[in-house]
């Protein structure tokens, strides 16, 4: 214990001082990012709630979306651990989509380079010096009984390497990891929330002058021919997505059901394939099946194979799931129960007894490539193009782990009443549409849906 003098008036002391607390055992702001809204560029209106996968850690939301996670980092993370410093976020917000990511931390170890340490050596060579100071402690690894801390006497003499305030006690082998006192907020920049869908339906009508009345209008045709993804990008007066002078910027919006499963990056393939019903196949679920299951209680297994795909519930709209097998036992006669293992887990519960149609993937007709990542819960992927890609049809989304989803273009029909109805959509600010029914002059209108409702009604009406 070293004891320093000091003076209070006329009287000395002799004082032994508590070792300074060190940087990492102090809380720090772990991390940090903004929450927006990726339609306008902004922090959402209403609450925003940060959930973080792992213990002890707390958040802290501040004003305009912005949130820190908290905690000591010494306590929270193993410094020498070998493997990556990472955290398993999720934004929940009213009205928008959960957004789940993998935060990757700012790693700030070093590791010892060549040549290792020796017990009783006062210079050491890491693999990298920057930063470092004249009186910052290092910790040495690995953890256990050959940890020890000193402090840094002098930087050199050679390069990368530190002179020792005090000889090492133990040995430390090359690639030993090496922790400076020290820590940096992780800055995790924008985090984008995706606006839950809504759905755009209305009525079409044809007016005449003459009497000043409206007539429902059939067969007329409602089409997406352009949209704006931010609503910054529309009032700077940027081109539309589907019109951008550069072909390589071009996105087309493409609506699916029941919804992505599984994060793909832009670049990913969608491949338009028929999914063929297998004859003699059909089935029931023999048990309940939960949200997120990997596994279906099928009343039996004849025409079910590994890499064909499970309808389930086909006539509960978006609810309907088509899953791939993974693997399902070949044990016991072919019209016994039978659990299949999936290669994606289920979106939505099914009950026992919902129907099950084993279909065949056939050859693709059409692919095109996303020009923007997916995540979960997606209904719009945005494409390179739609060319090939029929009104409904169905679309092998993935590399590895395929998912099998409804696809419909962003089109509509009016019925006998004059009623019609878009597929399900989001992440498009802005829409511009175009309505044609017969020789009637087109229809062109500008839509911004107000994504806080399910519904969002139009009425058009030709002269």
């Amino acid at each position: 214990m070293t004891y320093e003098t000091v003076t209070v008036g006329s009287y000395q002391y002799s004082v032994a001082f508590d070792a300074p607390v060190p940087v990492r055992a102090h809380p720090w702001a772990i991390a940090s990012g903004h929450v927006v809204d990726e339609l306008t560029g902004a922090a959402p209106t209403v609450p925003v709630t940060i959930q973080v996968q792992e213990p002890g850690l707390s958040v802290v939301i501040g004003a305009d979306g912005t949130f820190a996670l908290v905690a000591l980092p010494w306590q929270r993370f193993s410094m020498f651990d070998t493997g990556a410093l990472s955290l398993h976020l999720t934004a929940i917000a009213s009205n928008y989509l959960s957004y789940i990511w993998e935060a990757h931390l700012l790693d700030l170890r070093r590791h010892v380079a060549a040549p290792a340490i020796a017990a009783g050596a006062t210079q050491v060579t890491m693999d990298s010096t920057a930063g470092l100071f004249i009186g910052q402690t290092l910790w040495f690894g690995p953890a256990g009984a050959n940890e020890e801390t000193t402090r840094i006497a002098a930087l050199g003499p050679g390069a990368q390497q530190v002179t020792l305030g005090a000889p090492t006690q133990f040995a430390h082998a090359l690639g030993d990891v090496v922790v400076a006192d020290e820590y940096a907020t992780t800055v995790l920049g924008d985090v984008p929330l995706r606006r839950a869908p809504t759905v755009l339906r209305g009525r079409t009508y044809r007016r005449d002058d003459a009497t000043q009345t409206v007539t429902p209008l059939a067969g007329a045709t409602i089409k997406l021919t352009d949209f704006w993804r931010s609503l910054p990008a529309l009032r700077a007066m940027q081109p539309g997505a589907m019109t951008d002078p550069n072909p390589a910027l071009r996105q087309f919006a493409l609506a699916c059901a029941p919804g992505i499963y599984l994060a793909n990056g832009t670049g990913t393939s969608l491949q338009a394939l028929p999914l063929s019903p297998v004859a003699g196949s059909e089935k029931n679920l023999a048990a309940t099946c939960a949200a997120g299951a990997t596994t279906l209680s099928l009343s039996d297994r004849v025409g079910v194979s590994a890499g064909r795909v499970l309808w389930v519930d086909t006539a509960q709209g978006d609810a309907a799931e088509a899953l791939s097998v993974q693997s399902i036992p070949a044990v016991g006669s072919a019209v016994e129960p039978v659990s299949a293992t999936l290669s994606i887990s289920t979106h939505s519960a099914h009950g026992v007894n919902a129907d099950v149609q084993v279909l065949q993937p056939m050859a693709a007709t059409a692919n095109a490539t996303l020009r923007d990542a997916t995540a979960p819960g997606d209904r719009c992927v945005l494409l390179d193009g739609l060319t090939g890609l029929t009104t409904t049809g169905w679309a092998e989304l993935g590399i590895g782990v395929p998912e099998y989803q409804r696809v419909s273009l962003l089109d509509a029909v009016s019925d006998a009443d004059g009623y019609f109805r878009f597929s399900p959509l989001h992440r498009l600010a802005v829409l511009q549409l175009q309505a044609k029914s017969g020789v009637l002059p087109l229809v062109s209108l500008t839509v911004q849906p107000d994504y806080t409702q399910s519904e969002n009604w139009i009425d058009i009406v030709f002269a």
